[in-house]
């Protein structure tokens, strides 16, 4: 993971601690961005966490110095974070930049 995914990752975990019991096990398969967001797919860890959830959200947003404010969770299955998923929330999309940042959680 990049350090904006990290750090939304953390943040995260805030709220949702079991996830950062595994976080330098998160290894990123692939990126995709759809203009809207993006999604973060991870490697399949070897064992689960202990969580019935199946989605860890944010509990807070990511504002971007351009007026751009996004959100994010992470999607699980029988306790292996699948997808980390930045929404846009903001009209016009988003297309990735992360510069200058700041997560309010």
């Amino acid at each position: 993971m990049n350090t904006f995914e990290y750090e939304i990752v953390k943040a995260i975990g805030k709220h949702n601690p079991s996830i950062l019991t595994v976080i330098d096990q998160l290894r990123v398969l692939k990126r995709e961005y759809t203009g809207a967001g993006c999604y973060i797919d991870f490697e399949k860890i070897n064992k689960p966490i202990k969580s019935h959830s199946k989605l860890f959200d944010l509990f807070g947003v990511i504002k971007l110095p351009c007026s751009i404010e996004l959100s994010a969770h992470i999607i699980l299955e029988a306790g292996i974070p699948l997808t980390l998923e930045i929404c846009c929330l903001s009209q016009g999309g988003w297309e990735g930049n992360h510069e200058g940042y700041q997560i309010n959680n």
